[in-house]
């Protein structure tokens, strides 16, 4: 009740606050995140794979950055050693902006996300191009991640909020989310979290949509995420679920609300194609904007965030093991009227060569609803690649009704 009052009669004053306290060159923003980028992505890294020696220094690149700001390192250090599959021997880069308040200080914001990716790529790696053996850069994924949470700390250490604010960046997530599992066991950061916020693939930036999840696992969090979003130029696909294919779920299991940016799937997502030259360096200036507003009206804000439940604390349906792939990457994130939007629509795969496009919502599958992403990968765990599949999808307003055969 006290963070409903908060929103309806403060958040204009504290947003119109917030934004002349970031009025920075937007200029040299960019140029800082597509620095970061570029690096990140570079060959000599060779695609970031975990406990590899690129990896190491794209750890050893975010710490000296985090160091070069100014930020605290956390407890006594800037990188922290974890360990996956009993053999790898990962790092997580974390550091801390203590907060301006005597009373709110000791409540934490974690800002996250992941700098690891696939390496060279192979079977068995994740690569959406198995049989091809190269460098995948991941500017998108997730170099584009890394470079924001760097930016929003250049830009809230100018102005310290009342709330600490914990920046990491986590190790092994491509591997099953092993660093930011590592930091949420961290029972004394975990005690004091109040809010975790999740970027991954922010590079992306279309038609100035942002796509936004966890936003149930907060009361009130829809009205405050449009009302700011409104003041950038954005609009929001949200979806209340708190779990996800990305480092926020590792929160999110811990009872602490979250939310999950991006910019959403594209067609070089987990390739060797997906560089920094394809990055939209200026849309990340317009989300670091909006997304450094968005943290310094939480940090500020009277009253934290409290938890409530917004799905189950896992992602298990993302690892059901499909018989049928239609060829098409669905918003993993936004809810939309209507159905479920489909982000990529790939090339000579089933669904386009049924006639589906890109931007498509997915009305329904062989007469089942299909709402959310849940909804539509259980459909796919039930479908048989003897058997059509029928699809009904909206596109400008009409309904169109597909026959794909896998």
């Amino acid at each position: 009740m006290h963070l409903e009052r908060f929103i309806c009669h403060g958040l204009k004053t504290t947003i119109a606050a917030t934004l002349l306290t970031i009025a920075i060159c937007p200029s040299l923003q960019a140029q800082n995140m597509r620095e970061c980028v570029h690096y990140l992505a570079s060959d000599e890294l060779g695609g970031r794979f975990p406990a590899t020696h690129g990896d190491t220094l794209a750890a050893k690149y975010i710490a000296k950055t985090f160091e070069n700001i100014g930020l605290t390192p956390f407890e006594g250090q800037y990188l922290h050693p974890f360990t996956i599959r009993d053999t790898l021997h990962c790092l997580n880069v974390v550091a801390v902006l203590e907060g301006s308040s005597r009373t709110l200080r000791h409540e934490v914001i974690v800002v996250g996300a992941h700098f690891d990716h696939l390496g060279y790529g192979g079977v068995g790696s994740g690569s959406r191009r198995p049989d091809t053996t190269a460098i995948h850069p991941g500017a998108d994924d997730n170099a584009s991640g890394v470079a924001m949470v760097l930016e929003l700390a250049r830009r809230l250490a100018a102005n310290p909020p009342q709330r600490t604010v914990v920046f990491a960046a986590f190790g092994a997530e491509e591997q099953g989310l092993g660093g930011s599992k590592a930091l949420a066991a961290n029972v004394a950061l975990c005690d004091r979290t109040v809010l975790m916020l999740n970027f991954d693939m922010v590079g992306s930036l279309r038609n100035h949509a942002l796509s936004i999840g966890g936003s149930g696992t907060f009361a009130h969090a829809d009205s405050l995420l449009n009302n700011i979003a409104s003041q950038h130029g954005l609009s929001l696909a949200l979806s209340p679920q708190g779990y996800g294919p990305s480092d926020h779920t590792s929160f999110y299991a811990k009872n602490r609300p979250v939310l999950f940016i991006t910019t959403g799937g594209t067609l070089v997502y987990h390739t060797p194609a997906d560089r920094p030259e394809l990055i939209n360096f200026g849309g990340m200036d317009t989300i670091a904007h909006f997304a450094s507003a968005l943290i310094t009206t939480m940090a500020n804000a009277p009253q934290k965030p409290v938890f409530q439940e917004a799905g189950p604390a896992d992602n298990s349906f993302s690892r059901t093991k499909l018989r049928v792939k239609l060829g098409i990457m669905p918003d993993h994130v936004g809810s939309h009227a209507g159905g479920l939007r489909a982000d990529i629509v790939v090339p000579n795969k089933p669904a386009h060569k049924a006639g589906m496009k890109t931007g498509d919502l997915i009305v329904s599958i062989n007469g089942i609803k299909i709402s959310n992403i849940e909804e539509y990968m259980q459909c796919l765990s039930t479908l048989s690649p003897e058997h059509e599949v029928r699809v009904i999808v909206l596109r400008n307003g009409q309904e169109l009704n597909l026959t794909i055969i896998p």
